[in-house]
């Protein structure tokens, strides 16, 4: 990306998020029938109107909520067409979150569009192998560390058992 660029705004299209998301992880059969992109594909019309932003923070002087509206001197702002991206914004239907009434203002058909399919396959695998990485990790064992760095650190910094510990 060009250095005098600031921003880049993607337009978006909301997709009706109509349950709330499990407060943590059981398994892997829950994961994969509570993943957003599998789940949720009613969607608005691609459109401007709540753009997003991925900014440059040491080039934009002030933020709104989704993008800069105060960018500094000799700096842009580039809008990405909607036919090389967008964003899919899952937004609650919940009456009490921020603007959760947003359906009710909204007077346009939605649509069910769902990813496209080999990306949905990539998106899925690398979903569950994150989450395997965080949740499915066994407890290391202290004589697997090497002795460098068991020494140099304090043991409750290292979060390990030895062999004859109970866990």
């Amino acid at each position: 990306m060009p250095p005098y660029i600031s921003e880049l705004s993607f337009s978006t299209n909301r997709v009706l998020k109509t349950e709330v998301l499990p407060s943590k992880y059981s398994n892997m059969s829950s994961l994969l029938s509570e993943m957003m992109f599998l789940k949720y594909n009613k969607t608005t019309e691609i459109s401007w109107y709540n753009l997003k932003g991925i900014i440059r923070p040491e080039l934009v002087g002030s933020l709104f909520f989704h993008w800069s509206y105060r960018q500094f001197n000799q700096t842009k702002v580039m809008s990405v067409p909607k036919r090389f991206a967008h964003i899919r914004h899952y937004r609650s239907t919940n009456k009490n979150a921020l603007n959760g009434d947003w359906q009710t203002f909204y007077s346009r058909e939605r649509k069910e569009t769902k990813l496209e399919s080999s990306f949905e396959k990539k998106l899925i695998e690398a979903v569950k192998n994150r989450v395997k990485y965080v949740y499915e990790q066994r407890m290391i064992r202290c004589e697997e560390i090497p002795k460098g760095l068991y020494n140099r650190y304090d043991r409750s910094l290292l979060d390990c058992k030895f062999k004859y510990e109970s866990r």
